[in-house]
Formats: structure tokens, sequence, C-alpha cells
């Protein structure tokens, strides 16, 4: 297996690959930009310092797959054991933020440039958000409510990521990776699928909102017949803006029925490595099920790529586009 680790201190670099113990575990995930490197070194007879802050660098398969610094470790008598995030994981700090007639890619690349995250490519959002005001709040959130405003108007989702010490913004049609997963290879170590109508799975929609009295009145209500027969009532309820009058009320209703009529799914493969694969990449999967089969692209949530015993392995939690 073609892989490097290595630290940097005092300006000077250490390949630690040889004194590794156990396995390199690498995660990515859309819940959160910074992607964190795991691993574990004997600590016998060690000839340089590793500490917080220190810098990490991972290669695999010939190309340059990490850059980040040490954020925690574990010292017991033969192993520490240290995780490393990305330069991401400064998205964590936080700041107070009033944005008038900006997209998202300029709020991004504003805040970045104030707090030194260096940036890579940064796709346009173009959609212009009027106004993003926000108090004692965490970068990463910032930058998450106006990806989720633009996508609310645009219907195009985006992702932010680090590219080996550049901070990237894409949208997801655009992280496609040639690759398709199917239950009839051979390679696929397993998949794990599971559906529910037992979490924001709703049939029946009714809203509220406040009177001259201060009380809560019904104002709007959808319901889906067939859905109700087929699984009973699920009713989703909500006190809305007092200010959206009966037909803007009706029209929400719809929209919130439309979007949580549905059976809700969740997809996992265990397969073996393909570096280029991280969370917001989006592969194609294939999988004949007992009943039907799975045949769409997917939009990977959540990727762990393990090092282990010179194989590589992946497990990737799967979201539809």
């Amino acid at each position: 297996m073609d892989i490097k680790l290595i630290t940097a201190d005092n300006n000077k670099f250490y390949d630690i690959t040889n004194i590794c113990a156990d396995e390199i575990i690498l995660t990515s995930t859309v819940c959160s930009p910074a992607s964190n490197l795991s691993f574990g070194i004997y600590s016998k007879n060690l000839e340089f310092n590793i500490s917080e802050g220190t810098e990490v660098l991972f290669y695999a398969e010939g190309k340059a797959v990490f850059k980040g610094y040490v954020f925690q470790i574990q010292r017991t008598k033969q192993i520490i054991k240290i995780i490393a995030y990305d330069q991401t994981r400064y998205l964590k700090n936080r700041d107070s933020f009033y944005f008038r007639n900006v997209k998202a890619s300029e709020i991004i690349m504003n805040v970045c440039s104030k707090f030194k995250i260096n940036i890579g490519e940064i796709d346009n959002t173009e959609y212009i958000i009027p106004i993003l005001i926000e108090d004692d709040t965490a970068l990463w959130n910032v930058f998450e409510k106006a990806l989720n405003i633009t996508q609310g108007v645009t219907n195009q989702k985006y992702i932010i990521y680090d590219d080996f010490g550049k901070l990237m913004l894409k949208n997801v049609k655009n992280m496609s990776v040639p690759l398709f997963f199917s239950s009839d290879d051979k390679t696929m170590i397993d998949f794990n699928y599971k559906t529910d109508i037992d979490s924001e799975t709703f049939n029946r929609v009714k809203l509220f909102k406040h009177n001259k009295d201060d009380k809560v009145c019904y104002t709007a209500a959808e319901e889906q017949a067939e859905s109700v027969a087929r699984w009973g009532v699920l009713q989703y309820t909500k006190v809305i803006d007092d200010e959206l009058n009966s037909a803007q009320a009706n029209e929400l209703a719809k929209k919130i029925l439309e979007a949580k009529n549905k059976l809700n799914s969740a997809l996992s493969v265990v397969d073996f490595g393909k570096i280029d694969i991280r969370a917001g990449s989006s592969v194609g999967v294939k999988i004949k099920l007992a009943q039907g089969e799975i045949n769409s692209l997917f939009y990977v949530r959540e990727c762990v790529h393990s090092f282990k015993n010179d194989q590589h392995t992946m497990k990737l939690e799967l979201g539809d586009i």
C-alpha cells in the first residue's frame, strides 16, 4: 500500500509511516467542514517532538490527501494517539457579522481573508442575499446559513472542504467521481440500506399563527389521503409568521407536505478504498434488493478511509442529491 505520513517540527520533516501503530483513519463529513486524520505511533525511541499544532501531511496512492495540524494527543505506555484537523477546523471561531446584498461565495472569501484561512477554488453561488446578520456565531454556521439560503432559492447545493491546505467551495454537481458501486461487483464488501417513516415523515400539515389576542389559532392545513391510508396520520405542526396571509400560508403548507410526505432512507456502502472520494463527492450506486433495486446517483454525506495491514477500505454514508 502506497502511503506516507509526515510531521513537521521546527521546519524539519519526519517520515513516521514506519512507526505507525494499527490503522490510519481519514474522516470527512458534510456536517462539518473539517476533515480529521487519526493515527497512533509507537513512543519508544521517538527521536522528534510532536505536540499540539504540529503540522501533519498524509499522502496515499501518489496523491497529496491531507494537510492539517495536531489538535488532540493521548499518551499511553507504548502508543501516542493523535488526531489532526485540516485548516477548516478554524471555522469554529466565533464573531458577529453584518452582510447586505452579497453572495454566499463572497461572504466565504471575505471571512476567510479576515481569519487568514487559505482559499482555493470558490464556485460562484450567484444568488445575492439581501441581508444576513449574525451575532456571536461560528464562522462555519454563518457559511452554512448563507449556503442554505442560496439553496432554498436556486436549488443548488454547495460543499465546503479543504484540499491540502486550500479551502474549496464546490457545487455538489461538480464533485462527481466516475465510480459506480454495484452489488453485482465482487469488490463491494457490504452495504446497509434502511427505510423508515419514524423520523421526519409527515402526511398531514397544520399551520398556526397568533391572533389579535395573542392566542394561537388554526390557519392552514394540507393532507395526502393516500399516504394517510397507507401509513396512518403523521401530523406536522408549526407556528408561522403572523404577516403571512391565507394564500401564503396555504402555499407554505403545500410545500412542507411535498417535502415531508415521503419514505426516509439511509444507505451506506463498504468497499475497497478510492482515495478520490470524500464527503460531498457524488457516486453512482446499483444494488439489488429482495424487492426492487437501488439505481441512482448519490452524494457522500460521510466518508471514512481506513489504511491498515496494507489494505485500504472505505465506508460511505450516502444521501440523495
